[in-house]
C-alpha cells in the first residue's frame, strides 16, 4: 500500500501544475462527508454542485478564464449521491456540459491563461491523466444512468444521449491508456434481445443526424453487432427484390429478376458454375438480392451433401465478392460496429 501511494504522488508531481490533481483524495472527502448521514450534508453538496456545474458554463459561453475547471470536473464526479435516482438529473446535467466543453472548436475557443489549453483539450488532458480505479468508477456511473433511465423512459432522453457522448470521450482516453476492457463499455440495457436495435439501426442509417447508438458502436457486444449485421443484410436484400420488382412492372423488363438466381450443374462443374455467375452477379448488380439456387436434375438423396456444400461456396463467395466491391465507406455500412470492437 506504501509503495503504492509513493507511486501515485510520484505520478502527480509529474503531471502540469494545472493538473496536479488527486481524485482519490477529492474521492474519499466525498466519502466522510457521506458517512454522517445528514439530508443537509447532502442537499448542500448537490446545491453546490449545481452551482459550480453553472460557473462551468458561465465561463465556457463567455469566454472567461477559469483555472480551476480540472479539479472542478473532478469534484462535480467525485459526489457520492450521483449513483442515486433522485440526483441523476445533476449527472445528467453535468455529462451534458462536459460533452459540449469536449467537442469544442480549438479554432474558436479561448485558452487558458494558466496552461494555454482551451477547455476541450483541458479535458481531454484530465481524462488521459485519470488511473483505472477512476476511470472504472466513473464509467460504472454513467452505465448505471442509461440502464436505469431506459428502462424507466423506455426512450432515448437527452441525458442518455449526452452520458453516452461522455462514455464515448472515456472509451478514448482509455483505450489510448489500455485503462479498462472493452466490455466494461458494453451496457446491458442496450444489449438486451427487448432493445429495439431495428429502429436504433433505421436513425442511424436515415443520415437524419438523430442520435442512434449504433454511432457508439463500443456500446454493443459481438451478439448486439451480429444482429444488427443481419439486420442491415435482410433490409438490402428486401430493397434488392422490391427495385427489381419495380423495374419489371414499369419498366417491362423481361430479364430482371428479384432474386439472385444461380443454376449450377452438379460434379465437376459445381464450383466452376458458382464462381462465373457469382461473378457475372457482381457486375451486373445483384448480389444483394435474395439467393436461389437451381441445381438442374432432382436433387437425390446420395447428392445432398453436394447440394450443401454448393450452397456454402455460393454465400462464401458473395460475401468475398461483397467485401471486394464494396464502394461505401466504413461508416455507411454496419461492418463499421465489427470493425470499431
Amino acid at each position: 500500500a506504501a509503495a503504492a501511494a509513493a507511486a501515485a504522488a510520484k505520478l502527480l508531481q509529474e503531471q502540469p501544475t494545472w493538473l496536479q490533481i488527486d481524485p482519490t483524495a477529492v474521492e474519499q472527502l466525498h466519502e466522510l462527508l457521506a458517512a454522517c448521514h445528514s439530508e443537509s450534508v447532502r442537499d448542500a453538496l448537490l446545491q453546490g454542485g449545481q452551482q459550480l456545474l453553472l460557473h462551468i458554463s458561465d465561463c465556457f459561453h463567455q469566454g472567461k478564464d477559469n483555472p480551476g475547471f480540472c479539479r472542478q470536473v473532478c469534484g462535480l464526479l467525485a459526489n457520492p449521491w450521483l449513483q442515486h435516482m433522485e440526483c441523476h438529473h445533476l449527472l445528467a446535467a453535468i455529462a451534458g456540459v462536459l460533452v459540449e466543453l469536449g467537442q469544442q472548436q480549438p479554432a474558436a475557443a479561448a485558452c487558458s491563461a494558466a496552461c494555454g489549453l482551451t477547455y476541450s483539450q483541458q479535458l481531454q488532458q484530465l481524462l488521459r491523466a485519470w488511473r483505472a480505479p477512476e476511470m472504472h468508477r466513473i464509467v460504472g456511473l454513467l452505465q448505471q444512468y442509461i440502464t436505469l433511465t431506459l428502462y424507466r423512459q423506455q426512450a432515448i432522453t437527452p441525458g442518455i444521449e449526452a452520458a453516452t457522448q461522455l462514455l464515448g470521450l472515456l472509451e478514448t482516453a482509455s483505450s489510448e491508456q489500455a485503462l479498462l476492457e472493452p466490455a466494461d463499455f458494453y451496457n446491458d440495457a442496450v444489449n438486451e434481445p427487448d432493445f429495439n436495435i431495428k429502429e436504433d439501426y433505421k436513425r442511424w442509417s436515415s443520415g437524419s443526424g438523430l442520435f442512434s447508438f449504433c454511432g457508439h458502436s463500443w456500446i454493443y457486444d459481438p451478439a448486439a453487432k451480429s444482429r444488427i449485421l443481419q439486420l442491415e443484410n435482410q433490409m438490402q436484400q428486401l430493397a434488392a427484390f422490391e427495385s427489381s420488382m419495380m423495374q419489371a412492372l414499369m419498366g417491362g423488363a423481361r430479364e430482371s429478376c428479384p432474386f439472385l438466381l444461380l443454376r449450377i450443374r452438379r460434379g465437376a462443374y459445381l464450383l466452376r458454375d458458382t464462381l462465373m455467375q457469382i461473378n457475372n452477379a457482381k457486375n451486373n448488380g445483384s448480389l444483394k438480392k435474395p439467393l436461389k439456387v437451381c441445381a438442374g436434375d432432382p436433387v437425390c438423396v446420395y447428392n445432398v451433401v453436394q447440394l450443401m456444400c454448393c450452397v456454402l461456396c455460393v454465400v462464401l463467395c458473395c460475401v468475398v465478392a461483397e467485401l471486394m466491391c464494396c464502394s461505401r465507406t466504413p461508416f455507411k455500412s454496419a461492418s463499421y460496429l465489427i470493425t470499431r470492437g
